[in-house]
């Protein structure tokens, strides 16, 4: 069962996707996500890959990737700031 924050985030993609309008409540607008970016990023994907597309794995899966992405510019800045540079 996902956390409270993790559910309110679903359900804004899920009606975004079917509706391309932000709402908790299908049919009524409102914009009380706290993450409006990936709600975006989810709702978009899920539009794009079809109705049936599970949100959750969709989420993990973003999140990986968010995850490796973060972890190889971690990566290059640290070589970056630490490599010794010789006159």
């Amino acid at each position: 069962m996902p956390a409270d924050s993790t559910w309110t985030t679903l359900v804004y993609a899920r009606n975004f996707a079917e509706t391309l309008t932000f709402s908790y409540n299908s049919g009524k607008a409102a914009s009380g996500m706290t993450s409006p970016l990936w709600v975006f990023l989810l709702g978009g994907t899920s539009w794009l890959l079809g109705s049936g597309t599970p949100l959750p794995e969709i989420a993990q899966l973003g999140g990986l990737l968010a995850a490796i992405g973060a972890s190889a510019l971690a990566y290059l800045l640290v070589k970056d700031l630490t490599v010794v540079k010789r006159y």
